[in-house]
């Protein structure tokens, strides 16, 4: 019988075990969305970098020192796992970024035509205001043909996005109209 994953891929695993970084890059390219898949809360719901991040990280970007230079060669490959890291959630963020406006317009706007801007339509879709303004932008620019101008427009998606950081649980708000008349 296997033990419980907690929503943990084989990239948090490895993460967790601080494995080898040919290793980070292979589960990396093989399967991508790990990057930003996030463990069940009450293992701490983090995702493969917010892991190494708190196991190895820390020590990592403080640059300790050690007192002989096998710390320091440690040091410097957690380093260059926790580089690695983020620049690879970084990068997986912009394509599916781009990938996905790229292919929501195309389907609401050239396969299923609808109006671009038309709030009838935003409605139908049950798509909120602000992602419904971005579809239209490239929608538009594909329903008049001007396909070089949506992909122009499309590769400046995802600059500066990150993964969605946790949330906080916020307390019960308490009664204080009740408990001052008492």
């Amino acid at each position: 019988m296997q033990p419980p994953s907690h929503r943990r891929t084989p990239l948090h695993w490895a993460t967790w075990s601080n494995a080898p970084l040919v290793v980070l890059q292979s589960l990396t390219c093989r399967y991508s969305e790990a990057l930003v898949v996030r463990d069940k809360s009450s293992h701490g719901n983090r995702t493969p970098l917010e892991l190494y991040q708190h196991y190895y990280g820390k020590r990592a970007l403080r640059g300790e020192e050690g007192e002989d230079d096998d710390d320091n060669s440690v040091l410097q490959q957690n380093l260059s796992k926790l580089h690695f890291l983020q620049e690879s959630t970084t990068k997986w963020i912009r394509q599916r970024l781009r990938k996905t406006l790229h292919l929501g317009a195309l389907h609401y706007f050239v396969t299923h035509n609808k109006t671009p801007f038309s709030k009838q339509d935003r409605k139908s879709t049950q798509i909120t205001p602000k992602p419904w303004f971005a579809l239209s932008v490239i929608g538009y620019c594909y329903q008049r043909e001007m396909i070089p101008l949506a992909n122009h427009i499309v590769s400046y998606v995802g600059k500066g996005a990150k993964v969605q950081t946790k949330k906080k649980k916020l307390g019960k708000k308490r009664n204080t109209k009740k408990q001052k008349t008492n």
